[in-house]
C-alpha cells in the first residue's frame, strides 16, 4: 500500500527535523556564517525539544513546516537560542511573518530568552521574501525582523552545490528535486543514484554518509518500479566502492522498527492512563505523546503521578 500525501509529509518533517538535529553545526556554517563564527563550538548544544513542545510549536508538524530550537555558546561564553523554521510548501502563506513573531514572542514570554531567528523557505515564489513582522498604531510599534534563506536562490548555483563539500549542499539539492519531481518520475530516479554515487565521494564519516543517506532515501522516495532498481544499483555502487551504505540502512531500519515499536507501546500505554485518570485526553496532548522521545513519556508518566491537571502532568 503507497503512504498516503500527509504520511509523506511527516516523513519528510520528520528528515528534516533529523538532519537538523543530527548536524546543526554544518547547517549554521552554510546558511547562516555570521552566527557560525560567533558560536563556540567546543561546546556542545542543545535540543530544547521539550521547551518548543510546552510552547504547542511542536504539533505544528505535518503541516508543512517544522521548528527546532537550539542552545548554543558564544565565544563570549553568552548563551544564545536559536530558531530554525523549515517551511516546506509550494505556495507564499501570508500569515507567515505573524506566525514567525509569534514564536519568538512565545518563547521569549516563557523563558525571558532572546531568540536569533532563521527560516528556510522552499516556495517557488521568487518575489516573496517576507522579511519581518511590523505593525504600527499611531507611535506605537512592533517590529521583528529574522534570516530568512529561499531555496529557489541556489537553482542557479547547481553545479557549484555539486562540488560542494558542506552536507547541507547535497540536502539543499534534495529538496530542490523533491520539488520538481514526483516518486514516478524517471528524473527522480537518475538523481536519486546520482546523488548515492556522491555520498561515496565525499569522504564524510560513515555517520554522516548515513544520516544523508536517509534523508535522500526519504525526500526522494520512488514508486514500487523505480525503488526495486534502485536498490539493485545502489548496491552494485556500495559494491563499486567498497562501502556498505544500503546494508547499514537495512540494519538500522530494523533497529529503527524496534524502537518505533517501543515508543508506540509506551505512547499508547500513557494515553490510557491519562484516560483513565482525567476521563478525556484532547487532541492536542494526543498528538504530544505521540510524536514525543521515549525519554519525555517516561517524564510524563511520572509527572502524572501527582498530577492534579493534565497542565501538570505536561509541565516543565
Amino acid at each position: 500500500m503507497s503512504a498516503t500525501l500527509e504520511e509523506l509529509r511527516a516523513d519528510n518533517d520528520m528528515a528534516w527535523k533529523q538532519i537538523l538535529s543530527f548536524h546543526l553545526k554544518d547547517f549554521v556554517e552554510f546558511f547562516w556564517e555570521e552566527a557560525y563564527h560567533d558560536i563556540d563550538w567546543a561546546k556542545p548544544y542543545e535540543i530544547l525539544e521539550q521547551e518548543l513542545m510546552a510552547l504547542g510549536l511542536s504539533e505544528e508538524i505535518g503541516k508543512r513546516y517544522v521548528d527546532k530550537l537550539f542552545k548554543v555558546f558564544l565565544k563570549n561564553g553568552q548563551e544564545q537560542w536559536l530558531l530554525l523554521h523549515i517551511e516546506v510548501q509550494h505556495s507564499r502563506d501570508d500569515s507567515f511573518p505573524e506566525r514567525m513573531f509569534s514564536y519568538f514572542y512565545r518563547i521569549y514570554d516563557r523563558y525571558h530568552q532572546d531568540v536569533a531567528s532563521m527560516a528556510v523557505l522552499a516556495d517557488k515564489n521568487k518575489n516573496w521574501r517576507p522579511k519581518q513582522y511590523y505593525r504600527s498604531v499611531w507611535k506605537s510599534e512592533i517590529c521583528r525582523t529574522y534570516e530568512v534563506i529561499k531555496l529557489i536562490d541556489y537553482g542557479s548555483k547547481i553545479e557549484e552545490l555539486r562540488s560542494h563539500p558542506n552536507p547541507f549542499a547535497l540536502v539543499v539539492l534534495i529538496q530542490l528535486v523533491a520539488l520538481e519531481t514526483k516518486a514516478g518520475d524517471e528524473n527522480r530516479f537518475l538523481t536519486k543514484l546520482e546523488f548515492f554515487r556522491c555520498l561515496h565521494q565525499y569522504g564524510w564519516p560513515i555517520s554522516k554518509s548515513m544520516d544523508m543517506y536517509r534523508f535522500l532515501d526519504t525526500l526522494l522516495s520512488l514508486n514500487p518500479k523505480f525503488e526495486v532498481e534502485y536498490l539493485e544499483k545502489a548496491k552494485q555502487i556500495d559494491e563499486e566502492f567498497q562501502m556498505n551504505l544500503t546494508l547499514t540502512a537495512e540494519r538500522h531500519g530494523f533497529q529503527q522498527g524496534i524502537e518505533q515499536g517501543m515508543q508506540q507501546g509506551e505512547a499508547l500505554l500513557l494515553t490510557n492512563i491519562l484516560k483513565a485518570r482525567f476521563k478525556e485526553l484532547p487532541e492536542a496532548y494526543t498528538k504530544k505523546i505521540n510524536s514525543a522521545a521515549p525519554d519525555t513519556l517516561n517524564q510524563w508518566a511520572i509527572n502524572s503521578v501527582n498530577a492534579k491537571s493534565l497542565e501538570d502532568v505536561f509541565r516543565q
